[in-house]
């Protein structure tokens, strides 16, 4: 038979046990999602592609004379949809 403890506990006082008890209380109730999540669709989400593509086809220049394969498999990634 096994047996999982948890010792998360830290000492806190009565106001921050609330605070916590609050918030934690208040995201299950409007069921928010991470800040990241949100961001993630739109015009963000395609920045943030361009931006990695740009950064892949650097990355292969500069291994253009190191290697050249990995350079060509560095553009076919960036080539991707």
């Amino acid at each position: 038979m096994t047996t999982a403890t948890l010792n998360s506990y830290t000492e806190r006082g009565y106001l921050g046990n609330l605070a916590k008890a609050a918030g934690t209380f208040l995201r299950a109730l409007f069921a928010m999602a991470p800040v990241t999540a949100s961001v993630s669709h739109g015009m963000a989400s395609q920045r943030s592609i361009v931006r990695d593509r740009d950064s892949l086809w650097k990355l292969a220049r500069d291994f253009d004379t190191l290697s050249p394969s990995q350079a060509a498999e560095l553009r076919n990634i960036a080539g991707r949809d």
